[in-house]
């Protein structure tokens, strides 16, 4: 089960790596893209992130619903494959001609087909790993090296043709969904000591869903856990996929040339993270799992400021590659978070909702005017805002966040 983990997140993250990394530089760049402002690709961001909270939440209810089956993954798995498609013949020349209404249809293959699938593979491995009795972080190694090699090709692929890199993605996605067609997995262990027990039902579950949650907004722990993804990994994020791209390719004399640069650098980053994951779950067990959070949020204040003082390209990739440190804490530290401190009948609803909902829709908040602070302020003063942000995290994270053994998981 570990190794078809393991495979599922290097198809994945690879599909997405393609094209994500440099989506970004696709939307603003004048040779081969659309030049679009920075207030423009906020909004492209914010609609994306609207979309994929609702998204999550169905992938979420309907994956508590699903226990062990396979049925989402399919579903995401063909969405993947049919991006090169749909942005040549659609996404493209919506976006030039009629803009919100192509931001709004992108927004939906998007959330269903990349960003929240990798969400829905996270949240269905971390439960499969529970059940099972494998560590996550060796399957989850799988995702970061995909995520490495598949910006290694699109820094390549971007260069000869800025289309190709979607198309890549539609090749991995191919490659994904005969994984999930083909790959035979062992039966769920609770169907082979009950035969005859059935999955809940969508009303029971979402009934289910409302009494969890409801127990859930009225727990401080559930809204600290919420804080700290939103005002340490959401800025993070808005940093990383919204504005470092087009910021680090400025740096070189030609668009080419940064192109190459940055897909090297974000390969060399995810290769670091790569390396991590495995020794950072066992140091999480060493140090604990708030002292890996407050950990991950200061080190990503690292390439924020490195961003903002930095004088030269290479100042600026050496302190981005701290990213890859801290990425390996922050991911497994939060999915631990929630085993400890929150009830597991809604394992893949809680992870879901309490990490992916508060990043997106935070997103979709925080993107817009982001972007409008970049056009008027410029990169720099608005990466060191960030990063005052996020140390302002820290210390409040320090204070809120619940200490390890005193959560509903630990006390059971």
């Amino acid at each position: 089960m570990r190794n078809y983990g393991a495979c599922s997140f290097l198809l994945v993250f690879g599909a997405v790596a393609v094209w994500w990394s440099f989506f970004q530089i696709w939307l603003t760049v004048p040779a081969g893209g659309l030049r679009l402002s920075g207030t423009q690709v906020g909004t492209v961001f914010s609609v994306n992130g609207l979309m994929l909270t609702a998204v999550i939440v169905f992938y979420g209810i309907m994956q508590d619903c699903l226990r062990f089956r396979r049925h989402l993954l399919f579903i995401s798995a063909v969405c993947t494959m049919l991006i090169g498609p749909f942005v040549t013949f659609v996404y493209r020349p919506l976006l030039e001609h009629c803009f919100l209404f192509g931001v709004l249809l992108g927004s939906v293959e998007i959330a269903a087909g990349f960003v929240g699938a990798t969400a829905l593979y996270e949240a269905y491995f971390a439960r499969l790993a529970i059940k099972y009795g494998f560590e996550y972080g060796h399957a989850r190694v799988g995702g970061s090296l995909g995520f490495a090699l598949g910006t290694l090709a699109a820094g390549v692929l971007f260069t000869v043709r800025p289309l190709l890199i979607f198309w890549a993605g539609s090749f991995l996605g191919m490659c994904l969904l005969l994984t999930q067609i083909f790959w035979k997995t062992e039966p769920d262990p609770a169907r082979n000591m009950h035969p005859g027990s059935r999955s809940p039902g969508v009303l029971r579950t979402l009934r289910s869903l409302r009494a969890e949650m409801a127990a859930s907004a009225r727990d401080a722990n559930f809204w600290a856990l919420t804080a700290f993804v939103v005002f340490g990994w959401t800025v993070y994020q808005v940093f990383e996929s919204q504005m470092f791209p087009g910021f680090y390719v400025s740096l070189f004399s030609s668009h080419a040339r940064g192109q190459i640069m940055f897909s090297a650098l974000i390969a060399v980053q995810t290769l670091i993270e790569t390396s991590l994951m495995v020794p950072a779950a066992a140091i999480i067990r060493r140090i604990g799992v708030k002292t890996s959070m407050v950990f991950s949020a200061l080190v990503m204040t690292v390439p924020l400021l490195g961003s903002a003082l930095g004088a030269d390209p290479a100042t600026v990739a050496a302190l981005k590659l701290f990213h890859g440190v801290f990425v390996p804490f922050a991911l497994l530290s939060i999915v631990k978070y929630v085993s400890l401190h929150f009830s597991a009948a809604l394992s893949s609803t809680i992870y879901l909702t309490g990490f992916y909902v508060a990043y997106f829709l935070a997103t979709a908040l925080f993107s817009g005017p982001l972007g409008y602070l970049r056009d008027i302020c410029g990169y720099r003063i608005t990466f060191a805002l960030m990063a005052a942000v996020i140390l302002a995290d820290v210390l409040f994270s320090v204070k809120i966040l619940k200490k390890d053994g005193t959560g509903a998981a630990a006390g059971k």
